[in-house]
């Protein structure tokens, strides 16, 4: 094989011929023979089956690696009870420092013997015992992730778990995770009973009827329904991004804080944010080499989404060089300030000299944590006067808020109660869909 690229030309008025590439021939078998050996031993290997990282919000097509080598390692070693675990990966703004990840760990899969059988014939058989093997895998890595269509409609979910969060509760990592996955998995049954019957279906006296939501009943759910829900989200959405609000304020300030109460917390909060600001200003200054981290994150990924055709924002990329730039930039910023901490201190009267640089080497890293944590106190003082803004300056558009947000409770409450949208390995309700049956406690309108 070899490597290069090139254009298909086409006759004469075609489409545009397109540019390809072509991949040269790897050898894989020192690989392979590496893994089977390492699962022999009875050790585990980590297999990434999408072959890359992305911020699509699906899996991408699995490569058959992973099938190659369970299917590989078995029949080498027939005695070998290997297992396939599925590892779901579920990021909370992955893309920041001291972001949250949970890892969602399905049933353990035995490689099922008559897909060995086919192995060992070899040829077309063992390509199909391949193929049906990383199917498997694939479904199961479904269940442990949460897929969407489109990125839109993941936000859809996101809204859906934020709505149910704020609305009942706290709710653990592991809980968040498998209400948008089990909803994800609700919209697309009821996506694909929505698909409209063809020309046989519509003929046949079998097609059963179809019945909308808005008619009442426990019918099927009709496109047009989960339409309007997804854009009574997103124009939900939109309002709190254009008053710089998020989800918990409308429930915790819009909707039960009085205007006066409202207004002596914003001079409060507008003071301390002061202080906090005047405090931090020198961690601030000194900090500033950091933003060299944010910046070559956002041009490394920048340049990702340029060269892959599976990336969206290269949010992926973000973390990675953020890490990267901040293991190199936060040493040699301890070192360099400590070295100027020395240079100053030279200019004191001993023993001052010499305690001074000592000092700032080993309060250096506490006082920087120390700056972290109060920069997280101050973030959280500025995000908390938008509400209060809205509560003081617009006392009768906030009550569209409120209302906005409960209507859409109510439609989303409605569409998990009437149209049973069910955990079906255990046939019953989903313990984390059960706080919708609680009424949202209607807010004190007081001016």
């Amino acid at each position: 094989g070899g490597s290069g690229g090139g254009e298909e030309a086409g006759a004469e008025g075609d489409d545009p011929p397109l540019p390809f590439v072509i991949t040269p021939h790897l050898d894989q078998s020192a690989m392979f023979g590496a893994v089977h050996a390492a699962l022999a031993a009875g050790q585990s290997v980590g297999i990434f089956p999408e072959g890359g990282s992305h911020d699509r919000a699906s899996l991408l097509p699995l490569k058959a690696g992973i099938a190659m080598m369970a299917l590989g390692a078995v029949a080498k070693h027939p005695h070998l009870r290997l297992k396939l675990v599925p590892v779901g990966l579920h990021y909370f703004s992955g893309h920041k420092f001291r972001s949250r990840v949970f890892l969602d760990i399905g049933e353990p899969l035995d490689v099922p013997p008559s897909l060995l059988q086919r192995y060992y014939e070899g040829g077309e058989a063992q390509k199909g015992a391949t193929a049906a093997l990383l199917s498997v895998v694939e479904t199961a890595l479904a269940a442990v992730t949460v897929s969407a269509p489109d990125y839109e409609t993941l936000e859809f979910f996101w809204t859906l778990r934020r709505l149910i969060k704020t609305g009942t509760g706290p709710m653990s990592l592991s809980q968040q995770v498998n209400f948008a996955r089990l909803f994800a998995a609700a919209h697309t049954r009821a996506v694909a009973e929505a698909e409209p019957p063809t020309d046989d279906d519509a003929g046949s006296p079998e097609a059963p009827p179809r019945t909308d939501v808005s008619e009442g009943g426990g019918g099927r759910l009709s496109l047009g329904t989960l339409t309007r829900l997804k854009a009574m989200a997103a124009e939900y959405n939109s309002t709190l991004k254009s008053f710089g609000l998020r989800d918990y304020q409308v429930v915790s300030v819009m909707a039960h804080m009085g205007r006066g109460r409202a207004a002596s917390l914003l001079a409060l909060r507008a003071l301390l944010l002061v202080v906090y600001a005047v405090c931090l200003a020198p961690a601030s200054v000194l900090g500033l080499p950091l933003l060299l981290a944010r910046g070559v994150a956002s041009l490394k990924a920048r340049q990702a989404v340029a060269k892959s055709s599976v990336k969206l924002k290269g949010t992926d990329v973000v973390a990675t060089w953020k890490l990267l730039v901040a293991l190199v930039l936060v040493p040699l910023m301890w070192c360099g300030y400590t070295a100027a901490a020395c240079i100053l201190g030279e200019a004191l009267p001993p023993p001052w000299s010499d305690e001074v640089c000592l000092l700032a080497f080993f309060f250096l890293p506490f006082l920087a944590y120390g700056a972290v944590l109060a920069g997280d106190r101050l973030l959280g003082v500025a995000r908390s006067l938008p509400p209060l803004l809205a509560v003081v300056l617009y006392p009768d558009y906030r009550w569209q808020i409120v209302d906005q947000r409960r209507a859409l409770l109510e439609a989303m409450q409605a569409l998990v109660d009437e149209h049973g949208w069910l955990d079906e390995e255990r046939g019953a309700p989903s313990p984390v869909a059960s706080p919708l049956q609680s009424p949202q406690t209607p807010p004190l309108r007081s001016g």
